[in-house]
């Protein structure tokens, strides 16, 4: 018998044999790994036999336009609905045909939404009847069913004018049955028209599903909605103090009031309501008044020359000005709220400037500083939350996106990553970026000076200036794309070798020296990239080879100068022992000094007693 040889499979296929498993044996595997949940999640099914391919996509465009039209609708129904009901003014005609077809669509939306899929926690849409069913008539479907009722042509079909309405032929006072109750009575049961404005729920709906999309504009849109809820409350005040206005609503005593000609309802008093044209008085001179009166009654101004004249407009009167007091306050305060979160940056930049403002009143700056110091801090990007904190909070993949299409131009542009070539090594760099501006004309930083960042040039220009061996200055532009400073990160140089300027307004992004660090860790050849170009770098910019340590430094500037901090504290107390002990020796030299002019005084006052003695025993003649 022989062997049979084969040549020896790659690794990794040796590893992962090529196995074809069926579908039903690849859900159990899923399922093994990963939970049923995820297997039900991922499976793909044939879905050309399953009823929920007919399910409409909540963001596809025909969803899009028909929410679209849906909102206009929504508009004209809320400024018909109180117009109608308050002023009396009942859609006849082509009007009415058109409002039916309103309803209609409504109710077609009912349906629309049994057949529209819905989004689960996750934002994943889910395509199943019950689900969408499920959720749908959890909240929405009562409220959208009680909208809908045909309240309109229950009133018309017991009154008597469905078919008048039709055709516009409906004379004053017909229907009602002819009692003076029973009219009363319908046209009391005429409020239940304002069943409808349960659809501008709707409203809310749709601009809730559409608020992504509308990011950009959304303060905008939040600012004429107020404006807009402001009018909106006016109109339905006016129209339905027109609406109290009317005869059912009055006491048996006000009516009697009327008739003897004592009382008389501003609605019927012409000569307040006339134009000084003398037209005619009509509906729009009537909704001007009722408008009129909202906003008076809503800001308190009240001028009084429409006031109400019933209880019913008293009640109606009270409980306008509640709530145009509420509304005017809580329009103000959300007013202020969105304009101030229009833009939480600039609210921070202010916020830096006042600080500075209040640091250089404490310090008592000199004129001359305090310019300088306003202008850099001016020109600084302060925002109001850390780029590096939300964007940790992303999942890595949208981080990714968010990252490439924010630094698509100094991806391209810089150098590092043509030759780091790993795919998250730009997704980890620009994660950790730290921005500042620097205006034209500033150092970034000094010759000598310590430092552990690396900048990395965003936008605009930097000049490297240094001072050559024969007295010349070199300059070197960077541009967007650019790094400098990369010296201090590679424990190469704890102090800077030249001087860098901006030459035009830049915008710098940094890495601090432990970022710097973590990205070596991560990315070894980030660091073999950087220590190759070192040398070469350093030359163009200096003109002088570095002087590369056996072993690179490690840790911060402030860790390095501690040692040498110790020996200098070392020396000066050895500097203080040697003072103190010449201290010593001085003085007793000192005291030794003092000894001897004792002992000479003490010879010159002996010699000197001798002397006296002497000069006493000799004869005065010879003393003279």
């Amino acid at each position: 018998m022989t062997e049979a040889h084969s040549a020896p499979a790659p690794a990794s296929e040796s590893r992962i044999p090529n196995v074809r498993l069926l579908p039903d044996e690849l859900a159990v595997l899923h399922g093994a790994i990963f939970g049923q949940e995820v297997v039900q999640s991922h499976h793909v099914t044939d879905r050309s036999n399953d009823p929920s391919r007919f399910l409409i996509h909540p963001h596809s465009n025909f969803r899009t336009r028909w929410d679209i039209i849906q909102a206009i609708i929504l508009v004209y129904v809320a400024i018909m609905v109180p117009f109608r009901v308050g002023l009396r003014e009942p859609a006849v005609g082509n009007m009415y045909i058109f409002e039916l077809t309103i309803d209609a669509l409504f109710v077609v939306d009912i349906v629309f939404n049994f057949f529209t899929a819905v989004e689960d926690e996750d934002g994943c849409v889910v395509f199943s009847f019950a689900a969408t069913a499920k959720a749908y008539c959890a909240f929405w479907f009562p409220i959208d069913i009680i909208a809908c009722l045909p309240i309109d042509i229950i009133l018309k079909l017991s009154e008597d004018q469905f078919g008048c309405s039709l055709t516009a032929s409906c004379e004053e006072g017909e229907g009602g049955g002819g009692a003076g109750q029973m009219v009363k009575l319908f046209k009391i049961l005429r409020l239940f028209r304002l069943v409808k404005l349960l659809r501008m729920v709707k409203f809310a709906r749709i601009l809730d599903r559409y608020q992504d999309d509308l990011f950009h504009i959304m303060p905008i849109i939040m600012i004429m909605r107020l404006l807009l809820l402001l009018l909106y409350v006016a109109h339905t005040m006016g129209c339905f103090f027109n609406y109290f206005s009317g005869e059912e609503w009055m006491t048996d005593a006000e009516r009697t009031s009327v008739m003897n000609g004592v009382l008389t309802s501003w609605v019927d008093d012409e000569e307040l309501l006339a134009s000084p044209s003398g037209a005619p008085v009509g509906v729009g001179a009537r909704y001007i008044a009722c408008m009129y009166w909202a906003f008076t009654t809503m800001t308190t101004v009240g001028y009084g020359d429409i006031s109400a004249r019933t209880d019913m407009e008293r009640v109606w009167a009270i409980i306008s000005m509640i709530i145009g007091g509420l509304m005017f306050s809580g329009i103000i305060a959300t007013m202020q709220e969105t304009v101030a979160n229009m833009n939480l940056s600039k609210a921070a930049h202010r916020h830096k400037m006042n600080c500075v403002a209040a640091f250089m009143r404490d310090r008592g700056l000199a004129k001359r500083f305090r310019k300088p110091v306003l202008r850099f801090f001016r020109q600084q990007q302060v925002r109001a939350y850390t780029d590096r904190d939300l964007l940790c909070e992303l999942p890595y993949h949208l981080r990714r996106d968010v990252l490439f299409e924010s630094f698509e131009d100094f991806i391209k542009a810089s150098p590092l990553f043509k030759l780091v070539r790993d795919a998250h090594f730009p997704v980890e760099v620009t994660t950790r970026f730290g921005v500042v501006g620097i205006p034209k004309g500033e150092m970034v930083f000094e010759k000598g000076e310590y430092g552990q960042t690396l900048f990395c040039v965003g936008s605009g220009r930097v000049e490297i200036v240094s001072c050559r061996e024969e007295g010349s200055q070199h300059k070197h532009v960077l541009s967007t794309g650019g790094y400098f400073g990369e010296g201090a990160a590679l424990g190469y140089s704890l102090m800077r070798t030249a001087n860098v300027v901006a030459s035009e307004g830049v915008t710098l992004y940094t890495l601090e020296y432990e970022d710097v660090a973590e990205m070596f860790s991560l990315f070894p050849k980030f660091r073999k990239v950087m220590q190759k170009a070192y040398p070469k770098r350093e030359e163009m910019f200096t003109g002088s080879w570095p002087t590369i340590p056996d072993e690179p430094l490690t840790g911060t500037p402030e860790q390095h100068a501690q040692p040498h901090r110790q020996d200098a504290l070392d020396a000066l107390r050895q500097q203080v022992v040697s003072l103190q002990r010449a201290e010593a020796s001085r003085e007793a030299q000192l005291e030794a000094l003092r000894q001897q002019v004792h002992n000479i005084q003490s010879s010159l006052d002996s010699l000197a007693g001798g002397m006296s003695t002497l000069l006493s025993r000799l004869p005065s003649s010879a003393v003279s």
